[in-house]
């Protein structure tokens, strides 16, 4: 049985790794390129071009990408299923009988049902709407009243609102609900999404698998077997899952090893600026208000930091390495020139590192063996001044 693992996102495209390789991004961000060719408990095998197979142990990896994701949710007026674990499908012909759903799908085939406790969100965009567009008005609602259901409703155009009480049923002309003890019917067409109340306990999952079913699914996964070209895929909510490797385009696995940096919270934060004005530091962007940017590469998590910049974390021993992509943030080069030092316990981990916007970004490699505190400290550089001194620790992580 895999172990569970929880999600650690790290960007770390190359633009040297070609379109249709598979790669393997290891816990301490080193890239394997090549075909995955299995997959089970004991771990991944990948070919490589002119080697012999290697092995690496599930904790070992960061993530897997196949291909590349699809975009589920930008397609036009095309229902999604939603799933309380994360799951995505492209649904069609959806109707209610009772307490089940029945849909077919390109993944789970004609005729599919489901319990109404394996769904929490139904987007039933119309004509000229996407699912996405429907999630971002969804997402800035306030239900009231989590216990019930709710039925977003269009009064007028481009005006949408939340009506809750009890789905009776859902054909493809209407939707029934039970509010304040009456049954009220709306028409489909005026619906944009219904959230049901009744959904089982969202657990935690593995990875997640985006599929090539025609139109793209998105399965949120608790276990993962791939031979032969023929992967298994065991979901909470779908069931088992059986697909050719060839639809598989992108895989995620979440791995208990390692910790975000940027999903800490420092212990102590100092910052001032030559003439008292702090720049703060910045969780998952940069400085300037930005995506991590470090050469070609957009990290998706990290740190922004300005110079004069120190922060420390408590460790408690807990973390063997440290691993961080580290430069001046694309955006404000060529300025910048500031001092990086990581100390562990209050001594210096490696030799400070001296970064100019005139630099390629460096990849930072630390061993923690029974650190404590972990000290981030961005100082003026050579020049003395703290203008462009915007250093971006991209993908920036501690593993156990």
């Amino acid at each position: 049985m895999l172990t569970r693992w929880i999600i650690a996102i790290l960007c770390t495209a190359c633009a040297c790794i070609p379109a249709w390789a598979d790669t393997i991004v290891t816990v301490d961000s080193h890239t394997i390129v090549g075909q995955v060719v299995a997959i089970s408990a004991d771990g991944v095998t990948i070919e490589m071009d002119g080697q012999e197979p290697r092995t690496f142990a599930l904790d070992d990896i960061d993530r897997i990408d196949v291909l590349a994701d699809v975009e589920l949710m930008t397609r036009n007026a095309q229902a999604v299923l939603v799933t309380p674990s994360g799951s995505m499908l492209t649904v069609s012909d959806l109707s209610s009988t009772g307490s089940k759903l029945k849909f077919n799908s390109p993944l789970l085939g004609k005729g599919t049902e489901l319990d109404m406790s394996a769904v929490a969100w139904l987007y039933l965009p119309p004509s000229g709407k996407t699912a996405a567009e429907a999630l971002r008005v969804c997402g800035r609602m306030k239900i009231e009243d989590k216990s019930l259901d709710t039925v977003v409703v269009q009064r007028k155009a481009g005006d949408y609102w939340p009506l809750q009480g009890v789905i009776k049923s859902i054909t493809s002309d209407t939707v029934t609900f039970t509010r304040n003890e009456q049954d009220v019917k709306v028409a489909r067409a005026n619906v944009l999404a219904i959230r049901l109340a009744a959904i089982g306990e969202a657990k935690p999952t593995i990875g997640r698998a985006m599929l090539r079913d025609g139109l793209g699914a998105q399965v949120e996964f608790e276990s993962i077997t791939l031979k032969g070209g023929t992967c298994e895929l065991t979901s909470r909510e779908l069931g088992t899952l059986t697909v050719g490797q060839s639809a598989i385009t992108s895989l995620r696995l979440w791995n208990q090893r390692v910790t975000a940096l940027s999903s800490l919270e420092p212990a102590s934060v100092k910052e001032h600026g030559l003439l008292g004005l702090a720049t703060p530091y910045q969780k998952n962007r940069s400085t300037t208000g930005g995506p991590l940017r470090l050469g070609s590469t957009v990290h998706a998590s990290g740190l922004g930091l300005h110079s004069f910049c120190e922060l420390t974390y408590k460790l408690d021993g807990q973390y063997k390495q440290f691993v961080t992509a580290a430069g001046i943030d694309e955006s404000a080069k060529p300025a910048g020139n500031a001092r990086l030092t990581f100390l562990g316990d209050g001594k210096e981990l490696d030799a400070p590192l001296d970064l100019t916007g005139k630099d390629d970004p460096v990849m930072v490699r630390l061993k923690l063996d029974g650190v404590k505190t972990l000290t981030i400290r961005v100082e003026y550089g050579a020049d003395k001044v703290d203008v462009g001194d915007h250093v971006t620790l991209g993908g920036a992580k501690l593993i156990k």
